[in-house]
């Protein structure tokens, strides 16, 4: 090997350290600026930002996006409704906090019509109770690569005391061939109410 192929394998080596260096810099940097939180962690927020916005506005809905798989997400919507003296509702507002407690705000239609009330059950300690649940623990040992893609909590008043926690998991399985497993449980006693999965 003469002097320039020499030269040539060493820019070649330099070159790939600097570069995997930098790279893991910036994965690791991306990573401590994500900040993972609960549902409730925004919540007293979400409800002074739509009290200034409409004093009888209530929380209805809770999305969470970007979520783990221990129930924590980086992003959280609560969706608040207006009510009327007559029991009609009108307006609804979308509260959105990010990762480090920055929000927007946007109005919109409201999604449901039921507040959310006795909500006890926080979004990490459902997906404790949904992983007991030996329909999803089949599912998650079926496929192991599922992760969950939505959390939801919605007020109800049909089968609960006032807000169910829904949980989605998804596997992408092979050329476009989701599996996915779906509970809902009570978001106060902590009651599975209904469980499906994909075969």
């Amino acid at each position: 090997m003469n002097k320039t192929e020499l030269y040539s394998v060493i820019c070649i080596i330099v070159c790939s350290i600097i570069a995997l260096s930098t790279i893991s810099y910036f994965l690791g940097t991306q990573d401590e600026n994500v900040n993972l939180v609960p549902a409730s962690e925004y919540i007293n927020q979400a409800n002074f930002i739509a009290k200034e916005w409409n004093n009888s506005s209530k929380c209805v809905v809770i999305i969470g996006a970007e979520t783990d798989n221990t129930g924590l997400a980086t992003i959280w919507r609560y969706s608040f409704v207006t009510s009327y003296s007559n029991g009609s509702t009108s307006d609804g507002l979308d509260v959105i906090f990010y990762s480090k407690g920055n929000y927007s705000v946007n109005e919109r239609s409201p999604p449901s019509q039921v507040p959310i009330t006795n909500w006890t059950i926080d979004s990490n300690e459902a997906v404790d109770i949904a992983l007991t649940n030996n329909s999803i623990a089949q599912y998650l040992l079926k496929y192991s690569k599922a992760s969950i893609n939505k959390i939801s909590f919605i007020g109800d008043l049909n089968v609960t005391d006032g807000c169910i926690v829904s949980i989605e998991w998804t596997d992408q399985g092979f050329i476009d061939n989701p599996h996915n497993a779906r509970i809902w449980i009570d978001a106060t006693s902590g009651k599975v109410i209904q469980v499906e999965c994909d075969e």
